[in-house]
């Protein structure tokens, strides 16, 4: 067995150990192959159907790959004296595939323009202040609007309170 960054941060946390060591192992393909497609970073096709089984697996939330990364990020934190926190929202479109999504998906919405599907995604990157090297992720949050929500004109964006905004 190799061992990498990712060993052993899902042990005992996730509810079956061959889903931690599957997991481990696809987010150590991830960082060292430099893509998050599967059919680009596993390097053979039973990998490839294993990792696609085990993120259709329904013991595996999305919030259990982030708890463990920030579980990771916060176990390298003690020893650091100064770390930046970089943020920004990115926007997940899915503009090609439109007609294999269903508008009833909760988890899919409208993305800046209103006629392209998405979702979004706002990251907070811990970076250590001194050496520059990433540490992790210390928050993600994931989001997406629903169809009816008016858009920035229609909300008058720009003359909202910083409460009422979405950033």
């Amino acid at each position: 067995m190799l061992n990498h960054c990712y060993s052993g941060v899902y042990k005992g946390f996730l509810p079956d150990n061959r889903i931690s060591v599957r997991l481990e192992n696809c987010l150590s393909e991830l960082l060292s192959s430099g893509t998050a497609v599967i059919n680009r970073l596993a390097p053979t096709h039973s990998l490839k159907a294993a990792f696609y089984r085990m993120l259709s697996n329904k013991r595996l939330e999305h919030d259990d790959i982030l708890e463990g990364g920030y579980r990771l990020c916060n176990s390298t934190l003690n020893s650091l004296k100064h770390v930046l926190c970089i943020q920004d929202t990115t926007e997940f479109n899915y503009r090609g595939i439109r007609n294999k999504l269903g508008e009833l998906d909760p988890n899919i919405g409208p993305t800046g323009n209103k006629a392209v599907p998405g979702f979004f995604c706002h990251p907070m990157l811990v970076v250590d202040a001194e050496s520059s090297s990433i540490q992790g992720l210390s928050s993600v949050i994931i989001y997406n609007r629903t169809w009816d929500q008016k858009d920035k004109n229609e909300r008058n964006y720009a003359q909202l309170p910083i409460q009422d905004k979405e950033s």
